[in-house]
């Protein structure tokens, strides 16, 4: 008599900061994974919140939960993946929704020997029964989400919302940098990648994530990305001419800022469009404000 082989063990790490709410809804939907429950866990890692964690943690007794203090995301997914047992490590966010399928997808990418790290989707959930507002509309293009296969297949990185990895492949690269506040996963694949990890795409793996509707959400998560991307910069010892190409991202010079203002489809009639205007123009202040603050030696900010 045979016996099926057993799922491989997966550890889901979630790192959060003060999303109490949108994190009941992530864990719901852990609860309904098709993926064999039994072969996988949940860590949550609290990174120094302030909102009401507590009574999520209460209802959902079968996670383990964990508190980090360290410097943001990177520090936290460590503290997670030091605790987990799993054979290989998935990673999403307290404001994400995995679809049902997604731990099943992502485990049978690695089996099938498609790579040591796999990326997957991660497409933004549009409010019901209303138009996109303007920083709804400008989402995509501030936070480069309109193509994962793309950042994935031609900029050699995936993003911590949507990633799983084999335990072994931390082992032989090490874990993220815990002195960034952003962008420590892609720091960490493009060592991995240089290193001889594989890193593939895997379209039907899918976490969504709802739009960020308000001008403090929005300015927050844009905030914490440029923070995190001039911290990174400095430490390359850049020249004049890479500064000024990095300050002109997502700034008044940016073309792809009118683009969207002027031309987006979203912003239907008159009114509409100048709302996006004056959000376009205002996000973009903003953005190349706080670059400048960064490069002058300012603390990036956790969001």
């Amino acid at each position: 008599m045979t016996t099926e082989p057993r799922p491989p063990r997966v550890s889901v790490v979630i790192a959060v900061r003060n999303s109490a709410p949108s994190l009941r809804i992530c864990l719901e939907a852990l609860r309904n994974q098709t993926y064999p429950r039994e072969s996988f866990e949940v860590i949550v890692v609290d990174n120094d919140s302030t909102d009401d964690i507590a009574s999520v943690q209460r209802q959902f007794p079968e996670v383990r939960w964990f508190r980090d203090g360290g410097a943001g995301w990177p520090s936290a997914r460590n503290h997670g993946i030091r605790q987990a047992r799993g054979e290989i490590f998935a990673s999403t966010d307290g404001d994400c929704v995995p679809d049902a399928s997604w731990l099943e997808r992502g485990v049978a990418a690695l089996a099938a020997g498609n790579g040591t790290i796999v990326g997957g989707e991660v497409p933004l959930i549009d409010p019901v029964g209303r138009a996109l507002n303007p920083y709804e509309i400008l989402e995509t293009v501030m936070f480069q989400m309109a193509s994962i296969q793309q950042l994935i297949q031609e900029r050699g990185f995936a993003i911590g919302a949507n990633l799983m990895a084999d335990r072994a492949a931390f082992a032989r690269t090490g874990y993220f940098d815990p002195t960034l506040k952003s962008g420590g996963d892609k720091v960490w694949i493009h060592q991995a990648v240089a290193q001889g990890e594989v890193l593939r795409y895997v379209p039907d793996m899918i976490v969504r994530h709802p739009r960020r509707s308000t001008f403090a959400d929005f300015i927050r998560k844009q905030r914490r990305l440029v923070g995190g991307r001039m911290m990174l910069l400095k430490r390359s010892r850049p020249t004049i001419g890479q500064i000024l190409a990095d300050l002109r991202k997502a700034s008044l010079l940016d073309g792809r800022l009118y683009h969207v203002v002027c031309r987006d489809p979203r912003a239907a009639g008159l009114g509409p469009r100048l709302r996006l205007v004056a959000a376009g123009l205002l996000v973009s202040a903003i953005t190349t404000a706080e670059k400048i603050r960064v490069l002058l030696g300012g603390e990036p900010t956790r969001g």
